[in-house]
């Protein structure tokens, strides 16, 4: 099942290492602060468990949405003039 991850977390090396583990995981990046992973919900709960493992004592807020490929395959988006660029993180 595809997930959708999206998180928001003030502390930059936090939600810089909560990145690389989802990218880590095979999560490929729809947002600065999103992601969408293939995944079973095993593999998901224990993704969260390193996430709030690497959140502890900080503040920010991580969802792991669950998609089914129906409503995937109905996914609308835009793109214009956009580019998601890792260096400027």
């Amino acid at each position: 099942m595809k997930y959708i991850i999206v998180y928001d977390v003030s502390d930059n090396n936090r939600r810089k290492n909560i990145r690389e583990t989802i990218k880590d995981l095979g999560g490929e990046r729809i947002q600065y602060s999103g992601f969408i992973i293939e995944s079973d919900e095993e593999e998901i709960l224990q993704l969260i468990g390193k996430i709030r493992r690497i959140l502890e004592g900080s503040k920010g807020r991580v969802i792991a949405i669950p998609l089914c490929e129906k409503d995937f395959r109905r996914s609308i988006i835009l793109i214009n003039n956009y580019e998601i660029r890792d260096d400027l993180l």
